[in-house]
């Protein structure tokens, strides 16, 4: 998984409004968030994440519709944990974030707005190349077949 590193001063103009997050957001999951704030619980990143690395995140353990900022620590853990065990060394302010933290949402939401956006592409190579190093996995609508066939002797 390729990183972004994003910094709050590191080109505004590239950075997404509040609304064009919450739009993409409510896009890609189907959902009709209206504040920013509301992700801050976690759920909908850890959704977002599973997009990216299905299976990383047991999807199980998110505790959806909760209003505690326990269950919202433990959502935002759990993505936490997941961005690790890809190799990503990002920090979320899980403090700032689960108490409705303005500053601290925004910069995560275009951050990983960022990471989704140049990650999203690489999921369907991924599997193409877990498929080409493990024969058994390959589909039935292409098949690879190696370039010494094609070489005339």
């Amino acid at each position: 998984m390729q990183n972004v590193y994003h910094t709050r001063n590191s080109n505004p103009s590239q950075n997404l409004s509040r609304k064009e997050i919450i739009k993409w957001v409510n896009n890609a999951l189907n959902i009709k968030i209206k504040e920013l704030e509301a992700l801050g619980s976690g759920a909908e990143y850890c959704r977002l994440f599973n997009q990216l690395r299905p299976g990383i995140i047991n999807l199980k353990k998110v505790k959806y519709g909760s209003r505690l900022q326990s269950d919202f620590q433990s959502n935002l853990i759990l993505l936490q944990r997941a961005l690790h065990k890809v190799g990503l060394e990002k920090d979320i302010q899980i403090g700032r974030m689960i108490v409705g933290g303005r500053r601290e949402n925004l910069d995560f939401a275009q951050w990983f707005k960022k990471l989704y956006d140049r990650n999203i592409h690489l999921q369907d190579t991924d599997s193409v190349m877990q498929n080409v190093s493990d024969p058994s996995k390959t589909s039935s609508s292409c098949t690879i077949v190696p370039s010494e066939m094609y070489r005339q002797r």
